[in-house]
């Protein structure tokens, strides 16, 4: 894999089919929710900004952010995790942000910080 050749000098890589004793009799439709899992715990992730794929990883992160408490919890944020895009959007992660357009394709803080809350905890009143 010529592509990863950069990133190998640095860091320990492996891919998928390192695992292909442990994931013997996996259904292989199965594949892409178990690369989502375990990059939801990465120590960095990076995703692409319109890609519902990256989003639900983006998701998971922000739950096991609740439950581990990390930096930035109480605030929905997600530290080391960005968009590879431009500058507006690529930290978009270190702060809470309100739900807005476009709601298809990416994830938001109110997912994970907020979703045990009721209607009437998340209402203000203008």
């Amino acid at each position: 894999k010529p592509w990863f050749q950069p990133l190998a000098k640095h860091y320990d890589l492996v891919f998928l089919k390192d695992f292909r004793r442990e994931l013997e009799g996996v259904n292989t439709n199965f594949y892409g929710m178990i690369d989502q899992l375990v990059a939801s715990r990465g120590r960095t992730f990076f995703g692409c900004y319109h890609s519902t794929f990256s989003g639900f990883i983006f998701r998971m992160r922000g739950y096991h952010s609740q439950k581990e408490r990390t930096e930035g919890w109480e605030r929905g944020a997600l530290h080391n995790s960005f968009y590879y895009t431009g500058k507006n959007e690529k930290r978009a992660y270190e702060k809470y942000e309100p739900v807005h357009s476009p709601v298809y394709s990416r994830e938001f803080p109110t997912s994970w910080r907020d979703i045990d809350k009721g209607i009437d905890e998340l209402w203000i009143d203008p």
